[in-house]
């Protein structure tokens, strides 16, 4: 699958970057980590040191390895992409939920002042804890399922000042003949008309529990 993954997506680097830890060898130590419950960088390092070190003689440093892995965000990104088609949506069923949440940062208290992933990150509102807060928003569109969990479709992360209708516009126009189940935030006489237009009918989300397999 690395193989078949574009260019833009890997490292920017020059021709003459061949390192003797291979990009291979760091995404297959960040992957088996997070399949280990080691959900951060260094604690997938530790893991990989303490119990595998002998698979991967090249091992670098701790921060060389954290430069690595954030040098192949890109190609992070085509993987989730990749599992997520395969994972087990139903083209025949047209009901899609559209929702996002906050990851924070830092809370109220630090949001005005906190400096961590400066480039991703900043202060947000979120009227549904009714808070302020430093960090990032989750958005995601998932399929329904009757009595049991939604299939994830689609999902991005954005800064946490990005209203939730600009981040749908940008992110989902590639959405056509579905029903798509969302609340008041994403309400716009302009995208539902655009929605229209691709065959899909918007719906708010109070209506959900109405839904029922045919």
């Amino acid at each position: 699958m690395y193989c078949s993954i574009t260019a833009r997506d890997c490292q920017r680097q020059s021709n003459n970057f061949r390192p003797k830890f291979s990009d291979e060898e760091c995404i297959t130590i960040s992957l088996w980590g997070i399949a280990n419950q080691k959900f951060e960088v260094k604690a997938v390092y530790d893991f990989i040191k303490d119990y595998w070190e002998g698979w991967f003689p090249d091992l670098p440093s701790y921060q060389n390895f954290n430069r690595r892995v954030c040098n192949l965000c890109g190609i992070f990104e085509q993987i989730a992409a990749y599992m997520i088609t395969e994972s087990g949506i139903d083209f025949f069923v047209l009901d899609y939920i559209l929702d996002s949440m906050p990851v924070i940062v830092a809370n109220e208290k630090r949001s005005g002042t906190a400096k961590t992933a400066g480039e991703l990150c900043n202060k947000g509102y979120c009227a549904s804890k009714k808070m302020y807060y430093y960090g990032v928003k989750l958005h995601a569109l998932v399929q329904k399922q009757y009595q049991a969990l939604p299939n994830l479709f689609a999902a991005w992360v954005t800064p946490a000042s990005e209203a939730d209708l600009s981040s749908a516009e940008e992110n989902l126009g590639f959405i056509r003949d579905i029903n798509l189940f969302c609340d008041k935030a994403y309400i716009c006489k302009a995208w539902k008309a655009e929605l229209t237009r691709r065959n899909v009918t918007k719906v708010q989300k109070t209506k959900i529990r109405q839904i029922r397999p045919k």
